[in-house]
């Protein structure tokens, strides 16, 4: 598959401009990329232009049985799509979709949403699709790019810049090769470009910076993307910033969370509470620098439609459940796919997390982790949005 934006959609990426810079190679510009595509693949190469400004070309020669290559538009939303997902299924009825519908129809819809529920976090769409995959979508309405690999990299994308600085996409690095030169490196996996967000960026780990690195004069990238590695995670405890009395002129107010016990109102912008596993802990404390084990879990992940009685059933298999509280958006009330379990024994809060951290439950695979340390003067009972 191919697509290929001029610099009015996507301004070329500066990393990929100075790979070039920094070993100069013949290119060739868009309309030969694409006139080379279709002679390559020439019993089955379907192209298109769309508007003044993007092409999209597809072929089935050569494609996996398993990771097969499709195209689809609605609404002009445009969407190339190579590979499989594992839970397509469970993710066709949390869009609406019907028993006909694909893999391509269903980012068609999950993109939709995104754009239409701002500020609906793009990593936390990512995160549901499990499987192999990678898409290019174009939205001709809005004149929007969005770009993403899988998490394990399984189905090969590849980017680079034209001799007319034109950003070219394809799953075939020899193809951009000869028309990108050196301005040309891997899609790094885990990983999603969008021009609305305006840059590269993991969802997997989307605090973590990517840098691109000069790759050797032997191979044929001109660079490499890598994410930052994490930083080694330590405990949580009352020194954290978040968990301290807020700044107002540094602090959103479109969330909050309180306690109905306690006078102290913490307010979380939707990026700390939504997009990344939290902690946060039900525990009571002698000091604020000791510690006790936790009765309490942070769920992330969940489908939207997920309600407090259902998640009350599931882990109530773990243990006696005390509390359960679904975090929801402050006007709307709609779910932010994040909940709070307390449970009566903290054995059970330990059970939960081994059992169902990163397993398939109430259709997709969820992120379990054990609220950590307030300080002492919180008794933490529930939660509620306000």
């Amino acid at each position: 598959m191919l697509g290929v934006f001029s610099s009015t959609i996507v301004s070329p990426p500066h990393e990929l401009v100075a790979a070039g810079c920094r070993a100069p190679s013949p290119k060739t510009s868009a309309d030969a990329l694409v006139k080379r595509f279709l002679e390559t693949n020439s019993s089955s190469a379907v192209s298109m232009q769309i508007g003044d400004h993007v092409q999209f070309a597809y072929s089935h020669h050569n494609e996996s049985a398993l990771q097969p290559r499709s195209f689809g538009v609605k609404d002009e939303v445009f969407c190339l799509f190579e590979g499989a997902l594992d839970n397509l299924g469970s993710l066709k009825q949390e869009y609406g979709l019907g028993k006909p519908g694909n893999e391509v129809m269903l980012l068609v819809e999950a993109y939709k949403a995104l754009r239409d529920r701002a500020p609906y976090p793009p990593d936390h769409m990512l995160a549901h699709l499990h499987g192999c995959f990678s898409f290019i979508v174009f939205d001709h309405s809005t004149s929007t790019l969005f770009v993403a690999s899988d998490q394990v990299g399984k189905v090969p994308l590849y980017w680079g810049i034209t001799a007319d600085e034109y950003v070219a996409f394809a799953d075939d690095a020899d193809l951009l090769k000869g028309a990108c030169g050196k301005s040309l490196a891997s899609f790094p996996q885990g990983c999603f470009f969008s021009t609305t967000v305006g840059e590269l960026k993991s969802y997997e780990n989307p605090k973590n910076k990517i840098t691109a690195l000069p790759a050797e004069e032997e191979e044929m990238w001109g660079a490499k993307f890598k994410v930052s590695p994490m930083a080694l995670l330590r405990p949580f405890s009352s020194s954290l910033p978040f968990l301290q009395p807020p700044k107002p002129s540094i602090i959103p107010s479109n969330c909050s969370i309180s306690n109905p016990h306690i006078s102290v109102t913490f307010r979380i912008a939707f990026p700390s509470l939504t997009h990344h596993p939290i902690c946060c802990s039900s525990s009571n404390f002698q000091s604020e620098s000791s510690t006790s084990p936790s009765t309490g879990v942070f769920i992330k992940g969940l489908p939207l439609s997920t309600a407090e009685g259902r998640l009350k059933k599931v882990f109530s298999q773990f243990g006696e459940v005390k509390h359960v509280n679904v975090v929801r958006e402050k006007v709307s009330k709609q779910s932010l796919g994040s909940a709070f379990v307390w449970f009566e024994k903290e054995e059970s809060a330990q059970l939960a997390v081994n059992e169902m951290n990163g397993k398939v439950a109430i259709h997709l695979a969820i992120i379990v982790t054990l609220v950590s340390i307030f300080p002492s003067h919180l008794i933490i009972h529930h939660f509620r949005i306000v």
